[in-house]
């Protein structure tokens, strides 16, 4: 399985890469539909807008996308 992280995040990079799960971080700048091509899942490290760019690059039903407010406090 591949991961690709829409946003730069080495805690969960590291977590997920330790579970044996090969990893590619993409940052918001370079987040593109062929960035992700080959992945099997899209985990969105960051807000509503790092999330929405990332479903706005998935090009097929097939890949699921995660999301994760990596800032919540900000929001409550």
């Amino acid at each position: 399985m591949q991961c690709s992280l829409a946003y730069h995040s080495l805690t969960q990079a590291n977590y997920i890469s330790d579970l044996g799960i090969k990893t590619t971080i993409v940052s918001r700048a370079d987040y593109t539909a062929d960035s992700i091509k080959d992945a099997d899942m899209v985990l969105a490290a960051g807000g509503d807008g790092t999330f929405l760019l990332a479903a706005s690059q998935i090009r097929s039903s097939a890949i699921p996308l995660i999301g994760v407010n990596t800032d919540p406090e900000k929001y409550v």
